[in-house]
């Protein structure tokens, strides 16, 4: 079964009155809610809570990028060393990667290198192209942390995109430009694009947040560290897309055959999406005075349940061994009483809160809603419906 306290780690009783979750940060609120927690800077734990709304958000990716076309693999987290030299980037990361003792192997900070040299020894002809291919990973930086958006390990949409020429991979973009507006809608995110140096083959879509990383001008979104900084907004990436270096194909020999040219090199398109970044970006944008407020597609739960008293126990357990089977509906069995449980439930963002009363025999399932409606059903089965 699930329970608040199971699924939260923590049998914390947080304040919850709407003044003190105002003067939450984003990332406190993020913390206090439990969706991330960090017990050491820019390291998160993903709580039993914060990982179904990963889960979640994964999912919608997975699907999204199934539709257009897209093909998942799985690299290691470890790569060696060696690629990045050959590349000519393991001194650009300077201090910002991690090496094992010996400088034998790195923790991914990113996977153009890996994925180049694994594929120019498995690709060999021209009518395996276009290829784009991808995966969702944690990458390592050491980066200065900074709330959500700049971690030390981080979970990232990454996609590959393999051409003959410069040609068609730059008239990809269009299909990684849908992609990501296909994503960042379903999320209900407010974002605007920008294409940088003016080039169509740049993709950065950004979201407006008091700690973004750039100045943006607010009426016309091209990043500008030199614009007024009265008429501009701070703005953080959320996803970008750009042509990888032909050097590195090259380096690596990423070549097939044309059959009319011989071996040519292929061109390479990297593109990605950073998840606590757009967890940041939802958080940030949909809260209310209740705490956090999630999209339908990331709800964790359908609902939290909230025990009390009642006279036949048999009822009560049918309801447990409903929820059990439904295995979307939480459990609040803390010592507190119902209103507190309910604030709770808001603040989680949850949208519903079931309890149960029983009088004169008759069971009533009562539906308190976020919006501050309710509902009272006879059955489980209407119940059901309902939810």
């Amino acid at each position: 079964m699930l329970t608040i306290s199971r699924e939260m780690l923590s049998d914390a009783l947080p304040e919850l009155s709407s003044s003190r979750i105002k003067s939450l940060s984003t990332y406190d609120l993020i913390c206090q809610t439990n969706l991330l927690v960090y017990p050491s800077a820019g390291v998160p734990v993903y709580t039993p809570f914060g990982q179904r709304v990963f889960d979640k958000m994964s999912q919608v990716i997975h699907s999204s990028a199934q539709r257009h076309g897209l093909s998942k693999l799985s690299l290691p987290v470890l790569q060696a060393a060696q690629l990045f030299e050959r590349s000519g980037r393991y001194e650009d990361f300077g201090d910002g990667i991690y090496r094992t003792h010996n400088n034998s192997y790195i923790l991914s900070p990113t996977s153009e290198e890996q994925i180049i040299s694994f594929l120019s020894k498995r690709i060999r002809s021209y009518r395996s192209l276009p290829l784009h291919l991808y995966q969702i990973k944690p990458l390592f930086r050491n980066n200065q942390a900074h709330g959500v958006t700049r971690n030390k390990e981080f979970i990232t949409f990454e996609s590959y995109s393999f051409h003959i020429n410069k040609e068609n991979l730059i008239a990809d973009f269009k299909l990684y430009d849908d992609l990501f507006k296909s994503i960042l809608d379903t999320f209900k995110i407010d974002y605007f694009k920008h294409n940088k140096y003016e080039e169509s083959h740049y993709i950065d879509y950004l979201f407006e947040t008091e700690n973004g990383e750039y100045n943006v001008p607010k009426s016309k979104p091209q990043l500008d560290q030199q614009c007024d900084l009265n008429s501009t907004v701070r703005a953080s990436s959320i996803c970008m897309g750009m042509i990888v270096k032909p050097s590195i194909s090259e380096t690596f020999r990423l070549r097939v055959d044309t059959a009319h040219s011989g071996l040519q090199s292929l061109h390479v398109g990297t593109f990605g999406l950073g998840l606590l970044r757009a967890i940041t970006a939802i958080v940030e944008q949909k809260r209310d005075e209740y705490g956090l407020r999630l999209p339908p597609c990331l709800q964790p739960y359908a609902a939290v349940f909230i025990p009390e008293s009642i006279k036949h126990a048999v009822h009560y357990n049918e309801f447990l061994s409903f929820a059990l089977n439904r295995g979307d509906i939480v459990v609040d069995n803390r010592k507190c009483d119902r209103v507190y449980k309910i604030r709770y439930a808001f603040f989680i963002g949850v949208e519903r809160v079931i309890y149960i009363t029983c009088s004169n025999g008759v069971l009533t399932y009562h539906v308190v809603y976020r919006s501050g409606e309710s509902e009272e059903f006879s059955n489980l089965t209407s119940l059901n419906t309902a939810l």
